[in-house]
């Protein structure tokens, strides 16, 4: 029998700003991707942040001003908060997570949010949830606002022990058997530029996917990212070796220019096996997921330059020549 697609997935992160930015080019050719499927009824949208602006009842309207599109379904597009759109409120540096729990809410694109508290004496509930789509589940992790919008998963923010934590709890309990799981959350673990693109803070998460924490296999084998404002898909190396079974999409890139510099001497992350899609400044993209009938996905970046669905190339400096694409298993 032929492997068909049977949903198909956009993911972009940092989709806010203003209309200048990024966000209106991606969400044509998001539309345009969706009206390509063969089953408008089976496309989603998923936002990995952010607004670009300390959030508010009246920025969060970004999203609507540029994602209403005809084959963009509001009932069918979800969020996760980046570090824009999260925090207790009550100053210029920790911005109002309550925003997008109100806008989310009128708008009915709240999954299944019993995630719980990041830290409730900061006041930031039901920021973690999930969804399936096409047999595949998709975690969407709050990655951020902890303390003063900086990155951890979970509290304490530096790793190590997670006994006890409720959001562990949580996450263990909606795991999906076998590996049909796919982790949404802003930040990166690891990132091609290193330096403050990597987040150790985050490591908790990634061990988590692997069953590392509580000895109980693999969970997910793929991770999709914002924040970092270029595009990447990666199977993150350091100093032991590689990260096993764990691809890394990084699709940040709505708001601003791509990020371009020299990565550092001691970020390893870059030095497996990468395809980093070669952006002129001002590029733009999104990535699409096909979830095939075999359960298998198809991942392509996609060039949001314009809305004909062309590929995005890879930089040869990574030794991967050709589309930006690639296929994971989940079984």
């Amino acid at each position: 029998m032929a492997v068909t697609a049977v949903a198909r997935v956009a993911f972009a992160g940092d989709c806010g700003g203003s209309g200048s930015s990024k966000a209106p080019k991606v969400a044509a050719a998001i539309n345009a991707a969706f009206g390509r499927f063969a089953t408008p009824t089976q496309t989603w949208l998923v936002i990995g942040g952010d607004e670009y602006t300390w959030c508010s009842t009246q920025t969060m309207k970004n999203y609507d001003r540029y994602l209403t599109q005809k084959n963009i379904s509001a009932a069918r597009t979800v969020m996760t908060p980046g570090n824009h759109t999260n925090g207790p409120g009550g100053s210029a540096n920790t911005p109002d997570v309550r925003a997008w729990l109100a806008y989310n809410q009128a708008k009915a694109t709240l999954s299944n949010t019993t995630g719980g508290w990041i830290d409730q004496s900061h006041g930031i509930p039901l920021t973690d949830q999930y969804l399936d789509i096409g047999g595949i589940r998709f975690i969407i992790i709050n990655s951020g606002g902890a303390i003063n919008a900086r990155p951890g998963w979970p509290i304490p923010l530096t790793g190590g022990s997670v006994a006890g934590n409720a959001r562990v709890a949580w996450l263990r309990s909606v795991w999906k058997p076998g590996t049909a799981n796919v982790v949404v959350t802003h930040h990166p673990r690891y990132a091609y530029y290193g330096g403050p693109f990597d987040n150790p803070t985050m490591a908790n998460l990634i061990n988590e996917m692997l069953g590392a924490n509580d000895g109980t296999g693999p969970h997910s084998p793929l991770i999709l990212h914002g924040h970092t404002h270029n595009m990447q898909l990666m199977k993150p190396q350091f100093g032991g070796g590689s990260f096993p079974g764990i691809v890394t999409a990084i699709i940040g890139l709505c708001s601003t220019a791509p990020v371009t510099r020299t990565p550092p001497t001691g970020n390893t992350s870059q030095k497996s096996w990468l395809q980093f899609a070669n952006l002129a400044s001002g590029g733009c993209g999104f990535l699409q997921i096909d979830i095939m009938s075999d359960g298998s996905l198809q991942l392509s970046v996609i060039d949001a330059s314009n809305t004909s669905g062309m590929l995005m190339t890879n930089t040869p400096s990574t030794g991967v020549s050709g589309p930006a694409t690639m296929t994971i298993t989940t079984a």
